[in-house]
């Protein structure tokens, strides 16, 4: 009988130690224990919410348990739906789906960096107000670090807000603010997977920067210029995108494989949205734009070109544009050689003036006064007869053509930059009263 009460005994206390063991652990045991905090309880501690969440996160199965065991006032105005989604989307962040194996709540500094870090990039998009007054609608607010198993560097931060009195609690704002920004960006990539250009261009036309400033004709290019960059640069489809962090304010997704320009190299990307404190949303997505050596070629007639780069010689421009205009030195004397027949020539830069278009090489004279060099520049000239163009744009055109035909770049910067293995180049595009000016393009040092 005694042995038996003694065995009792020793079942309970190690049924107790273990209890014990849990509680004071905080972050363990995930895996194989599921904490039942009582749905009667008032309030529970910070760490018992955080546990929760934690459960809900490793396994989906869990969590309407998590939800009921968080009391009603510490979650209040979260739905269970929003529970659900918002788990959800905590779940997917990170290349690995490992479990949470344990947390840790930031110090009272990396807290404020932490916050601070997320102040200052709010602050780079917008004009906002003070830290206390962005971050106000979510409470004083806990960052805490969640770790996978075999993953420490992959960083996964959820929030716990303090009220006044400091009892902890989900902010419905940040949950409902975090649920916002993420469907935002999932209808982005929707849009992108369906081809849909007009749906993009209406996400586009969010920036109030770009619907005053750029017509429904180039915010469209803009948008079928994005399409074709997911369609023929990105490798993979969207949901093979990584989430790599996400709060209230933006979220950020690794692009793994995008394919150069000339479809030699893969390299990464990052896209985002970001949400302002008015409670508008944007698409962060700074697509490169394109560049070729159409930037550097003016056509000349049918079939017939001049590239920057490519050397010429004097019967070769006349055949195809005729006797120039003019021919002037910009530069005299730059060098002297011996050609292979023993003849002295001489380097020279020179302008060769055509009507509606004038052409800078650096060329090499003989003592007969023929010439052959490298073209290095192209100015084009307003003339009533002659009207040629740089990469389909002539003078006098609307400034509405240059964003057309290059809708990435940036409104008023129309400097374009190109490099080959001969040089690296610039296209020049001046605009005056609404119309283009001026077009160069130059070689540069």
């Amino acid at each position: 009988m005694e042995k038996k009460k003694g065995a009792g005994i020793r079942t309970a206390a190690a049924i107790l130690i273990t209890v014990l063991l849990f509680t004071m652990s905080g972050c363990a045991f995930f895996d194989k224990i599921h904490t039942r905090i009582d749905p009667r309880a008032s309030r529970i501690s910070s760490p018992e919410i955080v546990r929760n969440l934690v459960m809900a996160i490793n396994d989906p199965a869990a969590i309407g348990d998590a939800y009921e065991a968080i009391p009603e006032s510490q979650r209040k105005d979260i739905s269970y739906s929003y529970f659900y989604e918002y788990i959800s989307i905590i779940s997917s962040i990170g290349s690995s789906r490992a479990k949470i194996e344990s947390f840790e709540y930031l110090d009272s500094e990396e807290n404020k960096l932490h916050l601070e870090k997320i102040y200052n990039k709010v602050c780079q998009k917008m004009p906002t107000g003070t830290f206390e007054e962005t971050f106000e609608p979510y409470g004083d607010l806990h960052t805490v670090r969640l770790i996978r198993s075999g993953n420490e560097d992959e960083d996964i931060f959820i929030y716990i807000s303090e009220d006044e009195n400091k009892d902890a609690y989900i902010s419905a704002n940040w949950v409902m603010h975090t649920i916002a920004i993420y469907n935002y960006i999932e209808h982005y990539f929707n849009m992108l997977n369906s081809l849909n250009s007009e749906g993009i261009a209406v996400l586009i036309e969010n920036k109030p920067e770009f619907k005053d400033i750029y017509s429904p004709e180039v915010i469209l290019a803009k948008a079928d210029y994005t399409v074709d960059f997911y369609n023929y640069k990105v490798k993979g489809s969207t949901d093979q995108f990584v989430l790599t962090s996400i709060n209230a304010f933006f979220v950020d997704y690794l692009i793994p494989e995008v394919l150069s320009n000339e479809g030699q190299q893969i390299y990464s990307r990052h896209v985002g949205a970001f949400r302002k404190t008015e409670g508008d949303i944007e698409i962060t997505d700074d697509i490169p734009q394109e560049l070729d050596n159409s930037l550097i070629t003016l056509n000349v007639s049918l079939g017939q070109m001049l590239r920057c780069g490519v050397e010429y010689d004097n019967s070769a421009i006349t055949r195809m544009l005729g006797k120039p205009v003019r021919i002037s030195v910009i530069e005299d004397n730059i060098n002297t050689v011996t050609d292979t027949e023993g003849n002295e020539i001489t380097e020279k830069k020179i302008s060769v003036q055509y009507k509606g278009v004038h052409l800078i090489f650096d060329a090499y004279f003989k003592t007969d006064g023929s010439w052959s060099g490298k073209l290095i520049g192209i100015k084009l000239v307003r003339n009533s007869k002659v009207s040629y163009s740089a990469c389909d744009i002539k003078l006098g055109d609307p400034e509405d053509s240059i964003l057309k035909r290059f809708p990435m770049i940036k409104y008023g910067e129309y400097d374009l930059e190109y490099s080959n293995t001969t040089g690296k180049y610039v296209l020049s595009y001046f605009v005056k009263d609404g119309a283009v000016s001026d077009i160069y393009i130059c070689k540069v040092e």
